[in-house]
């Protein structure tokens, strides 16, 4: 009798164990990166969000991998130097053939920065995490400008140009020659 309990909970566990591995077979494990061009390498994004439907997945730990089904998912949170645009959203199918995919977003070189030391905060733009000097230009994965224009030891000069991924022109802020923002025109 003692043998056909043991029986039963080793089959049991057996099933459960199949079951599992069955669940996991029919899903696609998923990994997003980013291409950090300052550092000049690709990074591990451990947080992040995808939606399919009324369907939200992220990660369950800091390995950053999920497990998704067949479909066709939405990228609509990520912990990273990346912008997310409505109009453009970023999109990630995932086929019945996968078992393992991942994608590599293109991460923002050039972003608004702020500093703060005792009570003298600076504010301005950054590239790579230093004060942007001169003329600079940052672009999306496709090659497409994101952002481009004149900077003083990290203050904007004139006009800073914001596009979409398709190229076209989102937004410019226009600065005074001290870096202060006088007006802004959007598209």
């Amino acid at each position: 009798m003692e043998n056909f309990s043991s029986l039963k909970k080793y089959s049991l566990f057996l099933v459960l164990l199949l079951s599992t591995s069955l669940t996991k077979a029919q899903h696609t494990q998923f990994e997003l990166f980013g291409l950090n061009s300052c550092a000049n390498k690709v990074e591990k994004i451990e947080f992040y969000e995808l939606k399919m439907g009324d369907t939200k997945i992220k990660p369950a730990d800091t390995t950053g991998v999920c497990w998704l089904k067949d479909g066709i998912y939405e990228l609509i949170w990520v912990m990273a130097n990346f912008t997310l645009y409505e109009e453009f959203p970023y999109k990630i199918k995932i086929m019945p053939s996968e078992k393992y995919k991942a994608d590599t977003l293109k991460l923002e070189s050039i972003n608004k920065c702020y500093e703060v030391i005792a009570s003298n905060s600076w504010s301005g733009f950054c590239y790579c995490g230093e004060p942007c000097d001169g003329f600079l230009i940052d672009c999306y994965k496709n090659g497409n400008k994101r952002v481009e224009g004149h900077f003083n030891k990290g203050k904007p000069k004139g006009k800073i140009v914001y596009y979409s991924p398709d190229g076209k022109i989102n937004s410019i802020e226009i600065y005074n020659r001290k870096g202060v923002l006088k007006k802004t025109m959007y598209f």
